[in-house]
């Protein structure tokens, strides 16, 4: 509702919105609290030879044994509970800016944050968002609207907090005040993914039971 009624509002806008779900502890809505209870995510053993090649942090974690897999069912089932009421809610978004005739005048960016491990590299559900696997920093990013044409999905490289900033600039025709806002615009990466194919993103990060590089 409140995301209406700004929508409502004088435009030019930007509206950014974000619901929490999904994320632990889980709380779906009535309607879909036994949704989706036969659904059951992929089982990924790590053999004991696969996780000596791991570093430590992850080499000494325990295998996954059946009552780790049962969490890791309920906590996949509950994302999907709560992802329903998140696609009813970008449902009711889109249907409003049809009906105020503004729908092809507007840019759609739907993305995420990070994912989490479910039992991927021995590591068990929420809480596992952080670390250099594909499972946490690959997400969706889907986007629609001028300057984007309907066509194959694209194969190449975002960080979606910068190249979300770039867009909005590109949109909107401003410059970046700060370097670390300065991305790269899906509308350039689309254009010409070809060149972009080969980037790379650096993803750093050093906490408390994780061994990294020191100099010296």
């Amino acid at each position: 509702e409140e995301a209406r009624a700004f929508i409502d509002g004088p435009g030019p806008w930007f509206c950014y919105l974000a619901p929490q779900h999904p994320h632990a502890p889980f709380a779906p809505h009535p309607r879909d609290l036994h949704a989706w209870s036969d659904a059951r995510c992929r089982q990924v053993p790590v053999p004991a030879s696969d996780a000596a090649q791991k570093p430590p942090w992850i080499r000494d974690l325990n295998p996954i044994g059946e009552s780790d897999w049962s969490l890791i069912q309920q906590g996949f089932r509950g994302r999907l509970r709560e992802l329903s009421a998140v696609d009813r809610l970008v449902g009711a978004i889109v249907e409003h800016l049809r009906a105020r005739q503004v729908l092809d005048d507007t840019v759609i960016v739907f993305t995420s944050d990070n994912g989490v491990h479910q039992g991927e590299q021995r590591r068990r559900g929420d809480g596992t968002k952080a670390g250099p696997y594909d499972v946490g920093l690959r997400v969706p990013m889907l986007v629609r609207g001028p300057g984007f044409e309907p066509g194959p999905s694209i194969d190449v490289p975002v960080y979606p907090m910068q190249d979300l900033t770039a867009t909005v600039l590109d949109i909107a025709g401003g410059e970046a005040g700060l370097p670390r806002q300065a991305g790269i615009s899906p509308r350039a990466l689309a254009a010409d993914p070809v060149s972009h194919r080969e980037g790379v993103l650096l993803h750093e990060g050093g906490w408390e039971g994780v061994e990294s590089p020191r100099d010296g």
